[in-house]
């Protein structure tokens, strides 16, 4: 059996090598890395958080750069081109409920786990959803300064909570409706494997559904998502001290300000490489106290 798991993660290290890794990443593989507000990343996150929940507002997110998950993510994307099924990824939000999800991005083998998954409306299986408003009715409320500090982040609010936006690969998908009758929904439940595709004999990949206004995925294996980013926000007016610039142009002059005061030209030694606190911004035009 040791022989055998050796041989596994020699393959795996040998397939993590022709994997492509996400451009966005810096040079330190496994590690928790906080996005700066001036990057348009950031506010590629900001703007997809706020399409379905438009009071909401980052106060911190880290982009997760796990390589093991990453390449398992990255098998199960080969497996299913290998197969001729379009691999069908998209970007989808996740909550965890009550799972500190430093146990979903510090894993060194599945991410996220059907051994965590409670049966839902489609059955026992890994949700996910198109809308942040879904999903943030199972976020995580992140620990306060009175309580244990989570590995890799820093203590939350009492306002703020906290999900995932994972990458999914759907592949062959079927939309079952729930609603259809109540057999159907009870039929729903018992669902522990997606139905078989009477055309090819083979089971789909995914299970797409709608409640809540939103369309849900559901998966029923490990390794087909990966746990891309945390995202922590809160909701209602927009607080200075935690969410610095309220617009992405603004996070652009303001970065603009500051590489030219930073270049060789004004001060040979300053560096623009330096770590982003949320402190008060003489680039901004700051408003006092919150602002919507």
């Amino acid at each position: 059996v040791e022989k055998a798991k050796r041989k596994q993660a020699s393959l795996l290290l040998k397939r993590a090598d022709l994997q492509e890794i996400p451009s966005t990443w810096t040079e330190v593989e496994d590690a928790l890395v906080e996005v700066n507000p001036h990057d348009e990343e950031y506010w590629d996150i900001h703007d997809k958080l706020r399409e379905s929940m438009g009071t909401a507002w980052i106060s911190k997110l880290w982009r997760v750069q796990n390589m093991s998950l990453w390449t398992y993510y990255s098998f199960h994307k080969d497996r299913l081109t290998r197969n001729g099924i379009n691999h069908n990824e998209r970007l989808v939000w996740h909550g965890t409920s009550s799972l500190d999800p430093s146990i979903i991005y510090n894993d060194q083998q599945d991410g996220f786990m059907m051994q965590f998954s409670n049966k839902g409306l489609w059955g026992r299986g890994i949700y996910f959803a198109d809308e942040s408003v879904y999903s943030d009715k199972y976020s995580y409320k992140p620990p306060t300064s009175d309580m244990p500090l989570t590995a890799g982040r820093c203590e939350g609010e009492e306002d703020e909570r906290e999900m995932f936006l994972a990458k999914l690969l759907v592949g062959n998908m079927i939309f079952i409706d729930r609603d259809e009758s109540p057999e159907k929904a009870s039929e729903c439940r018992k669902l522990t494997v997606p139905p078989t595709d009477a055309s090819t004999g083979l089971k789909y990949n995914t299970v797409r559904g709608e409640t809540s206004g939103s369309q849900v995925w559901i998966v029923y294996e490990n390794g087909r998502a990966y746990p891309d980013y945390v995202v922590r926000y809160y909701k209602g007016r927009r607080d200075i001290n935690r969410t610095l610039y309220k617009t992405r142009n603004e996070a652009t002059r303001s970065k603009k300000r500051k590489q030219k005061s930073s270049s060789p030209k004004s001060s040979p030694k300053s560096s623009s490489h330096k770590s982003y606190t949320p402190k008060s911004d003489p680039t901004v035009d700051v408003e006092q106290g919150l602002s919507s």
